[in-house]
C-alpha cells in the first residue's frame, strides 16, 4: 500500500508466529528528524494507518530501550483496547527515523 512517499512492504512473521504475530509491514518512508516523543507518536499512528487502513486513535509508548550507544528503539500501540492487537517499533539513530515496523497479532 502506499501513500505520497511511503510505502508498506508485508513480509512473513516467521519466528514471530508462535508469539502470536501473524504479520509484520515495514513502512518505508523518506528520511526524517524526529524532535521527540510526539514525533514517534505520529509516525506510529501514520505507520498504522499507512499499512493496516485503520485509524488507531492516539499512539501510547509502552516502552524504549537504547540499543547500542548509537540507536532508540520505541514500542508503541494505540491507547483503544480494541486496537490491542496492533503493535509499532520504531528505531532512531540518534534523532534520526531509521525503521518502523507494524505488527500484528492474533
Amino acid at each position: 500500500m502506499t501513500k505520497g512517499f511511503t510505502l508498506c512492504r508485508e513480509s512473513d512473521p516467521g519466528p514471530l508466529l508462535p508469539r502470536g504475530i501473524v504479520g509484520v509491514f515495514h513502512h518505508v518512508q523518506p528520511a526524517r528528524v524526529l524532535e521527540g516523543l510526539g514525533d514517534v507518536k505520529k509516525v506510529a499512528r501514520d505507520a498504522v494507518i499507512d499499512c493496516l487502513a485503520k485509524d488507531p486513535g492516539a499512539m501510547v509508548l509502552d516502552s524504549n530501550e537504547n540499543i547500542g550507544t548509537n540507536y532508540m528503539l520505541y514500542r508503541l500501540r494505540p491507547s483503544v483496547e480494541e486496537n490491542g492487537k496492533i503493535r509499532v517499533r520504531i528505531v532512531t539513530r540518534g534523532k534520526q527515523l531509521y525503521q518502523t515496523l507494524v505488527l500484528l497479532g492474533r
